[in-house]
C-alpha cells in the first residue's frame, strides 16, 4: 500500500516553501482546468510528454547532478576561478534542462487553453509539445510573462544564460564572472541565490501539478 499524500511532506521533501506553491498552482490551475475542459486528448499528451521527457532529461540531469555533488568531493583541491566555471556550467545546464521542461509544460498548457503562441520557424501558431521546440525560451518567458506567469519567467537569469551559451564571459583569478559589455560583475557569494532561484521554480511548478492531479483526480 503507497504511502499516504501529504503536501506539507511533499513540499519539504522537494526544498520548497508550501506557501509558494499554493500560490502558484492558485494561478496554474484555472489554465489546466481550461484546457482539459477545450482539449479531451490534453492529459494524454501532457503525460506522455511528461514521461518521454522523465526519460530522457530527468535521467541526464540525475546522473549530472550527481558527478556535480557526489563525484566532486568539497575536499578536492578546486581553484576559485574553476568553480566559477563550474558554477556557470551548471546553471546553463538547468536552464537548458529542468527549466525549460517547466517552461514548455505551461507554454503548452496555456496553448491548449486557448492562447496564441506563434512560431517563426513554423510559420503557424503552437499546435502541439514538439512545435515549442522551434520557439527560443526568451519568447516562452515573454508569452509566459504576458499571461500573468511573470511569477516563472523572473525566476531565470536569461542575461546570464544568453553569455554562457555564447561564451561571453571571462573569469578573474578570485573567481569574479565578468559578462561582455557588463559593468557588474558578478561574484562567487551570487552563485547559490541565483541557483537556489532557478531549483526553487523547478521543484515549485513540479509540486504545483502533482498537487493540482492529486486532487482532481486521486484525492
Amino acid at each position: 500500500m503507497h504511502e499516504k499524500y501529504n503536501f506539507e511532506k511533499r513540499c519539504k521533501e522537494l526544498g520548497v516553501d508550501s506557501e509558494f506553491v499554493k500560490n502558484l498552482k492558485f494561478k496554474l490551475s484555472p489554465i489546466l482546468e481550461k484546457a482539459i475542459r477545450l482539449e479531451p486528448s490534453f492529459n494524454k499528451s501532457f503525460l506522455e510528454f511528461r514521461q518521454e521527457m522523465h526519460n530522457y532529461r530527468l535521467k541526464n540531469i540525475i546522473d549530472i547532478n550527481n558527478l556535480f555533488f557526489r563525484k566532486i568531493k568539497p575536499k578536492l583541491e578546486i581553484e576559485e576561478k574553476e568553480l566559477s566555471l563550474l558554477f556557470l556550467i551548471h546553471y546553463l545546464f538547468m536552464v537548458e534542462g529542468p527549466f525549460t521542461l517547466q517552461v514548455d509544460t505551461i507554454a503548452y498548457t496555456l496553448v491548449t487553453s486557448g492562447n496564441k503562441l506563434y512560431s517563426k520557424f513554423l510559420g503557424r501558431d503552437v499546435q502541439q509539445f514538439q512545435d515549442l521546440e522551434s520557439i527560443s525560451l526568451s519568447q516562452k518567458l515573454v508569452f509566459l510573462k504576458k499571461n500573468d506567469l511573470g511569477i516563472v519567467s523572473n525566476c531565470c537569469d536569461r542575461k546570464l544564460r544568453n553569455h554562457i551559451a555564447h561564451l561571453t564571459f571571462t573569469i578573474d583569478k578570485e573567481g569574479t564572472v565578468h559578462l561582455k559589455s557588463e559593468t557588474t560583475p558578478i561574484r562567487s557569494e551570487k552563485f547559490n541565490p541565483k541557483y537556489e532561484k532557478l531549483r526553487n521554480i523547478i521543484n515549485s511548478i513540479q509540486m504545483a501539478l502533482e498537487d493540482f492531479y492529486y486532487e482532481k483526480y486521486i484525492k
